[in-house]
């Protein structure tokens, strides 16, 4: 039985909604699991814990009879003396094709137990959503749509109706790679490997500072609250005050030379009293940064308490603490700020400790989202909450958390976009898995249809 979220202080309200990714044409089902999460079937193929089981048996068998076979036919070869004329290495050579045949049609039964897996009949709520392809980054909410920065490009989508939006202008542009966001008025700024770009009017133009052709890739993007646009690249930052596609412009680089050490900026966080922190996501750099209103840069590395000095993303939580999310490969950790020092905390639900990125919900608790093994959040009682793959998230590894006016919660993994919506009306329904009665409170869940080719 899944975790009870329907009762008070519920996180993820019943009839949990994901977009499975990446985009192709087949049909990929959302099965309600639990009393509020539900379970994402790949390729449409439901994947319940009894179908699991058993291939995973199956498997046993396979490798079984295989290692059997394979000991038989080795000891009739030895027993076959080839001084026996050509009899004894004919009745050889005879096994030894009956042991492959033996091992084709048991590998030939797996595969057909992999492919056919349970198949239900959908039931109501079931929807088929569009994703875009691959690995999702960031997120931003601009003029009314869902802006998504992927690994293959930037894409837009109808946050109400969940259909991609612009893909014709958007589909010109190589954007390949866009890992920063950052949307004000009427303008969406574009970081990506090509550099600095702002959408607006329906055209992206390219913005570079003066007398620089190749600025290099944009990994983190801030409006500080004097009004100036720092952009996060190789070896430091750029400052830009004014207009940044104004020859006026004022352009300045932050980097070593000012103290500011680090390989890449990919993290750039303002405190409400104009501290800023900066860090990045290399395993060589130094630690976190800070710069305090008209003062020098400071470094905070593994010394002061950081459990790594690869910086992933700050997040300050309902009661005015700050947190860092750090780590490379299975090692890191997050921290809380005390003023003076870093206190590294321990994620226990999490069996990698690199956390990868931090979310406030409404709710005000912190979201811990980890490199390998979902995500996990504290109850108002102290009890942890564990949500992975097996869980129905779209990919194990949330890079954004993005909360829409609305409500509806947008996910980006690196299998796709997911998003958590607040049901509407007032429902029951019940529907079986694994011989167990799951009821969904105080829904209704929606039908939903792609769109056409």
């Amino acid at each position: 039985m899944g975790p009870d979220f329907a009762g008070e202080g519920c996180l993820f309200p019943p009839g949990l909604i994901l977009v499975p990714s990446p985009l192709e044409r087949f049909d990929s089902r959302i099965l309600p699991l639990g009393s509020c999460l539900p379970l994402l079937a790949d390729l449409g193929l439901e994947r319940t814990p009894g179908a699991e089981r058993g291939l995973r048996a199956l498997a046993g068998i396979a490798v079984g009879l295989a290692l059997f076979a394979a000991w038989r036919a080795w000891r009739d070869f030895r027993a076959a003396s080839p001084s026996v004329s050509g009899h004894g290495r004919a009745e050889a050579a005879r096994i030894l094709r009956g042991v492959l045949q033996l091992v084709a049609g048991i590998a030939a039964v797996y595969g057909a137990a992999l492919w056919l897996r349970p198949t239900p009949q959908r039931p109501a709520g079931w929807g088929l959503l569009p994703a875009p392809p691959g690995e999702c980054g960031v997120l931003a909410l601009h003029d009314g749509l869902l802006w998504v920065g992927a690994r293959e490009g930037l894409f837009a989508f109808d946050p109400a109706t969940r259909t991609p939006r612009l893909a014709a202008e958007l589909g010109v542009l190589d954007l390949r790679g866009t890992r920063a966001l950052l949307a004000e008025g009427d303008a969406l700024w574009v970081g990506s490997r090509r550099g600095l770009g702002r959408w607006r009017g329906g055209r992206l133009e390219t913005v570079r500072p003066p007398g620089v052709d190749d600025p290099g890739p944009v990994s983190a993007l801030l409006r500080r609250r004097d009004g100036a646009l720092w952009v996060g690249v190789r070896d430091g930052l750029w400052e830009c005050r004014g207009d940044p596609a104004d020859a006026a412009a004022a352009w300045r680089f932050v980097g070593a030379r000012d103290g500011l050490r680090l390989p890449t900026v990919d993290v750039i966080h303002e405190a409400p009293d104009g501290t800023v922190w900066v860090g990045s996501i290399e395993p060589e750099a130094e630690g976190l940064f800070r710069q305090r209103p008209g003062g020098t840069w400071e470094c905070f590395g593994v010394t002061a308490g950081l459990p790594s000095a690869a910086v992933n993303d700050l997040r300050v939580d309902a009661g005015g603490v700050l947190w860092v999310g750090t780590g490379f490969g299975l090692r890191g950790g997050a921290a809380r700020w005390d003023g003076v020092r870093w206190q590294p905390e321990r994620i226990e639900p999490l069996a990698s400790q690199k956390i990868r990125s931090l979310h406030l919900d409404a709710a005000g608790r912190l979201w811990f989202c980890s490199e390998y093994d979902g995500l996990a959040f504290r109850q108002s009682d102290g009890r942890w909450q564990h949500f992975h793959l097996a869980h129905g998230l779209p990919g194990n590894e949330v890079k954004q958390a993005l909360r829409a006016p609305e409500g509806t919660l947008w996910l980006a993994t690196e299998r796709g976009l997911g998003f958590i919506r607040e049901p509407e009306g007032n429902s029951k329904l019940e529907t079986r898995n694994s011989k167990e009665v799951k009821e969904v409170r105080n829904s209704k869940l929606e039908k939903t249809r792609a769109p056409g080719p």
